[in-house]
């Protein structure tokens, strides 16, 4: 008796918030919502749901035949009650508690997380049964239970009356029980959670927004009860999974369940009628908002588009259509493109670019292969490319196409809607921008940007978007009027063992669309790390000390949450407290004494050892003189080793340069033995150039390894320098941006090939060392020409994606306030663990004896030894390589 007041009261209540709130939701919404389903399997419980709610803070609880489900956004817990009854009706109190009720069960869920029970196994619990109809009222728990309701005051269960009825329940709707209806104040709109026919969506007037089912892909037909989140999404419990719709966002999607089937390649909407060409067809849309196949067009159609009269012309797989006011096919091959013209229209075919005329007479223009796409430029020409992007632009004069150099004509996706907004994917053929949109507009887009996206549509306020995803309408006034709602950060879950600690983080907003990305810094002075889906954010091995993690979020739609900063510290281990040094105190007591003991016996063998050592002298002093005699004996190997290089260096001149002189001889007497062709017999005028063509083989390896072997002996020579040099005290700023300098003129080629970034860091001024100028600036251009040509190796053999190539110099004071670390890294090609303690050999290299003898490393370590410093070097494989160069 109660129920038509009751629905009458909510319909004009529902009424009412709509006119009065801002907020819009297109009563004339046309395909489907987004939504997810949530298996079983993925929160761990029974398939049969009852009852759900959701609170303002991100948090989902669901009355499940197992138990009560919790989402937090991060994970599924279910909590069991005592005997594992099922739970079938759950209410959300204002203070944050939880409360659920089953047979026989009443339990609350507190905002601390702890769980406690009202009922148990004593008499009141056969008096009660099962419980229903939780609810709030007047600030106190109620609910019904067989023929009797209750209300829980100071923890204790009292009968206020004759049970409550339920009036969400047998409430009918175009034929179909109703479970439960839910009123969206804010949305202005009436949810209807039926009993097998899905989800219903209301407007404000009773017409249907929308109704999803089993055949759109919704886990079951049968919901039993649904929520509104206040974010944007309606969440649903079925008996065989739960549900998460969105109803706040300006898309929605055409699919099967709409008669649109296949990958999406041309939209065109004519007079009122919307066309749309699929890789299985063209399809029309129906006064229902649905779709119907076109009849004989059953392969991919590729585009449609308007002629000069306004009828509608297909180009499809099966050849050209017209498509209005009747299917008629004009021709019967493969069309991929097609554009209207004066009399008639051009097509683009499998085998080349076709004409036809106002009487539709059909002739090859020219065998461009595979146009795809054609379109006109600002000055009025036409333009086609083809798969294999050939550009070519149509000349009216010749009647035919010619190819076109300077065309910016392009494969990637874009489409000029009426308002003249320019729409395009990114450069990576993603996604879906325009840039004539606002900034509260343009972030609707950004859930698309891992969509390929390949036809487009925009009439008045709807954008329709096509692809392997199928159809989506977009509300472009929605878009412009509704501001979606900004992300709230929280922290979930804490774990510490140790100086291991872990924290996870939801929010408040669980969109359909797109995914949630999270980033984190450790430090306020850190950097943040990479957008990612990770939720859980581990650090092993922490130091003790005192810490601050900060944590933000971003939304599909580009929107970043508040920052959200939990400090926390690190104790040291048990082993570094107070007692513990007050033990080491007295341990090394005992010790020192031991120690003491120990020193003095072994003074007294020390003196025993002494004796020995003045006999050992003896003899050490004979084994130095025969060293100084060896070394001496070097050195004039050393100087004869000087000599045998001059001796051996001018006749290799002579070598390369008669081994030149020849080769061109050698090309001289080709073309004599050319000249005279005619004069030999085939053999003979072969055999000759054959010989002619080893000769000039052989000098040119000859001069080859000339040239390499007087680089040897050069290098040979080098290394018996002497490169001590006279100390000087040193800027070493200015010498090391001299080296730049020169840098950038000998090795430009290399630089520019790749686009090499050079950067010099210095971290203050003043910095000096004691060194020789010209052997360290030697030094410095080894290691920088090494950098280079490391760069370049790597960056002209592969595509490396987010990495630019660098050379980076830092020059900072010593660690104990005098001299200097200079440091050079480059990410290049790197060196192999298996050679790095080998670089410093001479006569070792990477590179081919033509172009390195491999003594450069070398001669720096010993110049860099010569100033008392030394070199250090880190490096990974194909990531970086570093040197750093420390002077005292």
């Amino acid at each position: 008796m109660m129920r038509k007041p009751v629905l009458f009261i909510l319909i004009v209540l529902l009424t009412l918030a709509a006119r009065a709130d801002d907020s819009q939701l297109a009563s004339s919404m046309a395909g489907k919502p987004f939504f997810r389903n949530i298996s079983a399997v993925e929160y761990h419980g029974h398939n049969r749901n009852f009852d759900i709610e959701c609170d303002s803070i991100g948090n989902v609880y669901i009355a499940n035949f197992e138990g009560l489900l919790v989402w937090n956004g991060i994970r599924w817990r279910t909590i069991h009650t005592p005997g594992i009854s099922r739970i079938t009706d759950v209410c959300h109190a204002p203070g944050g508690d939880v409360w659920f009720g089953g047979y026989n069960v009443l339990g609350c869920l507190a905002a601390d997380g702890n769980v406690s029970y009202l009922l148990n196994d004593t008499a009141v619990v056969e008096s009660v049964g099962e419980i229903k109809n939780l609810h709030m009222e007047d600030g106190l728990l109620a609910f019904s239970a067989s023929d009797k309701s209750y209300i829980v005051r100071e923890g204790e269960i009292v009968v206020s009356g004759d049970a409550l009825p339920d009036e969400d329940m047998l409430f009918m709707w175009d034929g179909v029980v109703v479970n439960q209806r839910l009123v969206i104040p804010e949305m202005g709109v009436m949810a209807l959670a039926t009993e097998s026919n899905g989800i219903v969506l209301l407007d404000s007037y009773l017409n249907v927004i929308f109704t999803l089912t089993a055949d759109d892909g919704l886990c079951s037909n049968s919901v039993t009860s649904i929520s509104y989140d206040s974010r944007g999404s309606l969440w649903g419990v079925t008996d065989n999974g739960i549900f998460q719709i969105c109803i706040a966002a300006p898309y929605s999607r055409y699919g099967a369940s709409d008669g649109l089937v296949g990958q999406v390649t041309s939209i065109l909407r004519v007079d009122s009628t919307l066309f749309v060409g699929t890789l299985q067809g063209l399809f029309r849309q129906n006064e229902s908002a649905g779709f119907d196949k076109v009849q004989g067009i059953d392969l991919a159609c590729w585009s449609l588009v308007l002629d000069s009269d306004g009828t509608l012309l297909a180009a499809t797989a099966q050849g050209v259509f017209r498509c209005t006011p009747d299917v008629t096919q004009l021709t019967e091959k493969h069309t991929l493109c097609i554009m209207p013209v004066e009399n008639g229209f051009i097509s683009g075919e499998l085998d080349g670019l076709y004409v036809y005329d106002s009487v539709y007479s059909w002739h090859l223009i020219d065998p461009v292969p595979n146009a795809c796409k054609l379109e006109k430029n600002e000055n009025g020409d036409i333009l086609a490319i083809n798969y294999a992007r050939e550009t070519y632009r149509y000349f009216t004069e010749s009647g035919h196409f010619v190819p076109e150099e300077d065309s910016r004509m392009s494969l990637l996706f874009n489409y000029t809607d009426y308002k003249g907004r320019l729409w395009q994917c990114e450069d990576d053929g993603l996604g879906l921008r325009c840039d004539q949109l606002d900034s509260e507009s343009a972030e609707w887009c950004m859930p698309f940007a891992e969509y390929s996206i390949e036809s487009m549509y925009v009439e008045g306020e709807e954008a329709f978007i096509g692809g392997n995803f199928g159809l989506i309408r977009m509300d472009i006034q929605f878009m412009e009027t509704y501001q979606a709602f900004k992300p709230t950060l929280m922290m979930r879950t804490f774990s510490f063992d140790g100086s291991n600690v872990s924290f996870g983080v939801a929010t408040d907003k669980i969109d359909p669309i797109g995914s949630m990305k999270y980033s984190y810094r450790l430090q306020d002075a850190g950097a943040w790390s990479r957008w990612s889906d990770e939720q859980t954010m581990n650090f092993e091995h922490l130091s003790p000390g005192k810490y601050s993690l900060s944590v933000r979020c971003r939304d599909a739609y580009g929107n970043i949450s508040q920052t959200v900063a939990v400090p926390f510290q690190i104790l040291p281990p048990y082993y570094f407290r107070w007692y513990a040094f007050v033990l080491y105190f007295l341990v090394l007591g005992i010790l020192s004494y031991a120690v003491l003991r120990y020193r003095l016996y072994k003074a007294k063998m020390e003196q025993e050892r002494l004796e020995r050592i003045v006999e050992q002298r003896t003899s050490q002093l004979k084994d130095a003189q025969n060293q100084l005699i060896r070394q001496e004996r070097e050195a004039t190997v050393g100087k004869l080793t000087k000599g045998l290089i001059d001796r051996i260096l001018n006749p290799m001149n002579y070598i390369n340069n008669f081994s030149h002189l020849t080769q061109g001889l050698a090309r001289d007497l080709a073309q004599d033995i050319e000249d005279d062709k005619d004069k030999m017999t085939k053999d003979i005028f072969e055999d000759c150039l054959d010989v002619v063509d080893m000769m000039k083989t052989n000098l040119e390896k000859i001069e080859q390894h000339g040239l390499a072997t007087t680089r040897i002996l050069k290098a040979m020579e080098e290394l018996l320098k002497d490169h001590s040099g006279k100390l000087e005290t040193t800027d070493m700023e200015a010498m090391c941006r001299k080296d730049l300098e020169m840098l950038e003129q000998y090795s430009k080629e290399d630089i520019e090939a790749v686009g090499i970034e050079i950067r010099f860091n210095v971290a203050e001024s003043g910095i000096t060392a004691l060194v020789n100028q010209v052997n360290m600036s030697k030094v410095i251009m080894s290691m920088l020409s090494n950098s280079v040509h490391a760069v370049r190796k790597k960056f002209s053999q592969q595509s490396v994606q987010g990495e630019k190539p660098l050379i980076q110099v830092e020059l900072t004071r010593g660690d104990s306030g005098t001299g200097c670390v200079l440091s050079i890294r480059d990410n290049g090609i790197g060196i192999e663990d298996s050679i790095i303690d080998k670089i410093f050999d001479p006569f070792f290299t990477t590179k081919p004896t033509g172009e390195a003898p491999g003594v450069g490393l070398y001669l720096s370590q010993q110049i860099v030894q010569d100033a008392d410093g030394h070199i250090e070097v880190e490096s990974k494989k194909d990531e970086y390589a570093q040197f750093k160069i420390v002077l005292p």
